[in-house]
């Protein structure tokens, strides 16, 4: 054997094994487990004194009697002034509102992942309900802040709206049911012009989202509106799907 030949062998050999390694390798890796079928992500947003939380009630009502599990998230926003972060003590710059914005925009993913692996865990077609969701926050920032909400989570607004299956934004009680727009919640603090604006700034939000419906209350009463959103979940189902519940 030449003195240059054993290199050679010695390559070709671990070459080779190397491959024989990797084919095992492959063999023995298990094929990546496809999604479960039949859950789905629905945001509901809308202006002040839309309705969302009689239609979120609505809709756990008839899809837990079709035996569909719900999964309802709660409005973040909520959560964190609830909890002491209130978002005017970030207003004030805008790094500050971007600040807020993100971590808002963190803990909003972080449920949403975690409500739809356990829908997609049931093996049954299930809702996840959100209780608004990422891009009700761009309603409220500059062009400028929101780049950098998205900066800061390393995403594009198409990652983002790419997340949900539908959006539906039930229209402001101010605009087209004046006579039942109130300040019941706390929270409110928009007059009826001021309602209006917010729901514009939302629905804009939201714009570029395929499966976008808005529910007005034209021509329908306030029972009549809150049907429509619960049929509109239940269309993003499938009546086979339902059926399977």
């Amino acid at each position: 054997m030449s003195a240059t030949s054993a290199p050679v062998r010695l390559g070709l050999t671990c070459t080779i094994l190397g491959c024989a390694l990797a084919l095992r390798l492959l063999r023995c890796r298990r094929p990546p487990t496809p999604a479960p079928a039949g859950a789905v992500k629905v945001v509901l947003t809308g202006g002040p004194c839309a309705g969302k939380s009689t239609a979120l009630t609505g809709i756990q009502n008839v899809l837990n009697t079709l035996g569909c599990p719900v999964f309802a998230i709660p409005e973040v926003a909520s959560l964190m002034f609830a909890s002491g972060a209130n978002w005017t003590h970030w207003a004030t710059s805008e790094d500050g509102l971007a600040l807020y914005q993100t971590q808002l925009a963190r803990i909003q993913i972080s449920l949403e992942d975690a409500f739809f692996s356990l829908a997609q865990d049931t093996g049954r077609p299930a809702v996840v309900l959100c209780d608004r969701g990422l891009f009700d926050g761009k309603a409220f920032c500059t062009p400028r802040v929101w780049q950098k909400v998205l900066d800061g989570l390393g995403c594009t607004e198409a990652d983002l709206m790419a997340r949900y299956s539908a959006v539906i934004h039930m229209v402001t009680g101010a605009d087209g049911a004046e006579d039942h727009y109130n300040m019941d919640n706390p929270a409110r603090r928009e007059n009826p012009e001021e309602a209006r604006a917010v729901d514009r700034r939302l629905q804009q939000a939201w714009q570029t989202h395929p499966r976008l419906f808005i529910v007005s209350n034209v021509e329908k009463n306030f029972e009549q509106k809150i049907q429509e959103v619960v049929d509109i979940v239940e269309s993003q189902l499938g009546k086979r799907d339902l059926q399977k519940a």
